[in-house]
């Protein structure tokens, strides 16, 4: 189920373009980035389903379990894979980073840095293209700013717990975002024994109940049922890839007994581990091929200039500070109609 990408010598990054009718779960190291160019494509990412249209943005993590689907094939996607031992050299804990994409109500609020995003992966996909004299260390460069502009803009989120997905949401405190950023990295690292929220409050000289409190409000859930759903999250590749006993993967997992995992999958996943197991090992890459057609990114030279003239007035003026902006917006207005046209 683990998927190697391979890159051209000298780059940490990868792009392709593909119309996806069917692309079985799988997972991989590294981080990638998925813009959708031209129809629709479903993701099936970690707890929930994500309908992207044209101009959506997705983050894959490192380790994220994903599948992508559309029933007739019609789109074009534009994957840009990212070596994440090169990135974590640039952001030491981009492995364990939380980046979540705008939603359509939050989008407006960070046109400017979602055309950035779109510069920079056309800005790349032209120099793959074009392969001039120094295209490794312009590819390089851009590759840093854009992930400048994912750590800085996007490493905010809360938990809807009822609906089971993470959510868009900016702190204007950076340090705060500091502080949760470290101990959520702390709990992806040490999930089975991770530390107790006493521990991590003396290390960054806060109060417990203080710490407990911002945890609790900001991400939506509390500091222990997070760590839960973190095991719930880190169990699923066992579940697919191997025949481990629901009762052994409970207990790799950091839980006390299968009882306990039971439920806690239960609730994310909507359905208990063997369940799961039994209705989704089948539809993994081990197990069947994917439906794609991999387009060669030489038919994308016009579009790509085209994008990148069409974005080259804003490209000297894109902020490199967190922007906040407050737009009012009349409750009666169709968000479809406001969805900026990237």
């Amino acid at each position: 189920m683990l998927k190697n990408i391979f890159y051209e010598e000298g780059l940490p990054v990868k792009i392709e373009i593909v119309s996806i009718r069917h692309y079985p779960i799988h997972m991989h190291n590294d981080i990638q980035l998925i813009y959708v160019l031209d129809g629709c494509v479903d993701l099936r990412l970690t707890f929930n389903t994500y309908h992207l249209r044209k101009n959506d943005f997705r983050y894959i993590h490192s380790e994220d379990i994903h599948a992508l689907s559309s029933p007739n094939g019609k789109n074009k996607v534009l994957i840009l894979s990212a070596d994440v031992e090169y990135l974590e050299k640039l952001f030491p804990n981009i492995r364990t980073t939380i980046i979540t994409m705008p939603t359509d109500k939050t989008l407006l609020l960070y046109h400017n840095q979602q055309l950035q995003l779109k510069y920079c992966i056309f800005f790349i996909l032209n120099q793959f293209i074009r392969r001039e004299e120094g295209f490794h260390h312009q590819i390089k460069d851009t590759l840093k700013t854009m992930f400048d502009v994912l750590y800085r803009e996007f490493r905010g989120f809360t938990i809807d717990k009822e609906n089971r997905t993470f959510v868009f949401k900016r702190l204007q405190d950076i340090r705060q975002t500091e502080r949760l950023g470290e101990i959520i990295d702390d709990i992806y690292r040490n999930y089975v024994e991770p530390s107790t929220l006493e521990e991590i409050a003396s290390k960054q000289n806060l109060n417990p109940y203080y710490l407990s409190h911002l945890f609790s409000q900001t991400i939506g859930i509390n500091y222990r049922d997070f760590i839960n759903m973190a095991r719930v999250e880190t169990s699923e590749y066992d579940l697919l890839a191997s025949e481990l006993s629901i009762s052994h993967i409970a207990l790799s997992s950091g839980f006390s007994n299968a009882s306990y995992y039971n439920k806690h999958f239960t609730f994310w996943f909507d359905m208990s581990p063997k369940e799961y197991r039994t209705r989704y090992t089948g539809s993994t890459i081990a197990r069947c091929l994917p439906d794609v057609i991999v387009h060669d990114i030489k038919d994308f030279a016009d579009i790509s200039s085209r994008v990148l003239e069409e974005l080259s007035p804003f490209s000297d003026n894109f902020s490199t500070d967190p922007v906040s902006q407050i737009i009012h917006i009349d409750p009666n207005t169709s968000w479809e109609s406001l969805r900026p046209q990237l």
